[in-house]
């Protein structure tokens, strides 16, 4: 995953539960201490949407999204943010990362929902969700599930 990928993972999972560790972090994106520094760096310095907890825990201060607001791209944004998804799902099956992958098609799969491509978006996160045989109990793995049913309506 790219540095900006990764930033957006962690962002969108700061939104979602307000806080989370730093050990918590490294462990589930692989982070070195720099990567980790540099991260938060961006989250605290430049954007300003998060602040260091007891140096443990990093901590979501930006605003919430309005409910039921959806962010709004140009399409110009949208193909090279798919471009992007596209190459990352492409790097994760040549290094056989099915959970990196499994991130990436979650990515666009929510791309293409915004586009009103639930059914593609739907076929290929089942792809890989069916891959798994276990692990079902991991949020990633919760997530896609969630996900994948919410791409049935």
């Amino acid at each position: 995953m790219t540095f900006d990928e990764v930033l957006e993972e962690v962002r969108e999972l700061l939104q979602s539960k307000g806080r989370v560790a730093y050990r918590a972090l490294k462990r589930r994106f692989e982070l070195d201490d720099e990567y980790l520094e540099d991260l938060k760096a961006e989250l605290i310095d430049a954007e300003q949407v998060a602040r260091d907890e007891d140096g443990k825990v990093l901590v979501w201060v930006g605003a919430s999204p309005v409910p039921g607001s959806r962010f709004q791209v140009s399409k110009g944004m949208a193909r090279e943010a798919e471009g992007y998804f596209l190459k990352a799902i492409e790097v994760a099956r040549r290094r056989s990362a099915k959970s990196w992958e499994l991130r990436a098609v979650m990515s666009l799969a929510k791309l293409w929902q915004r586009q009103g491509k639930q059914k593609e978006a739907h076929a290929m996160l089942a792809e890989i969700y069916n891959w798994f045989t276990e692990g079902f109990d991991t949020k990633d793995l919760q997530d896609a599930k969630a996900l994948l049913a919410e791409l049935e309506r």
